[in-house]
């Protein structure tokens, strides 16, 4: 299992909830289009090719891995709370 951000910026409306529905399924949602994604490696990489179906040359998908250390040290204040990322 490994820590990921996903996060998109897609220019049509449906694509983008389509896109953010998939995404609700994976991981959590930070942002509106930022994720928190606690997969394995080939999990994440099921999610982006499914998620690929549905890009456009004018979208963007950025994955972005993050290691152990860097997660036991962050923190992320949202709606109700100021919490760890990691339980």
């Amino acid at each position: 299992m490994g820590y990921y951000f996903i996060a998109y910026d897609i220019v049509n409306n449906r694509r983008r909830a389509k896109i953010s529905r998939i995404l609700e399924k994976e991981g959590t949602r930070l942002q509106k289009s930022l994720f928190f994604v606690n997969s394995s490696q080939s999990q994440v990489a099921g999610t982006v090719k499914k998620l690929s179906e549905f890009l456009k040359d004018e979208d963007s998908l950025l994955v972005t891995p993050v290691c152990v250390t860097c997660m036991d040290k962050a923190t992320y204040h949202g709606p109700g709370a100021l919490v760890s990322m990691v339980a």
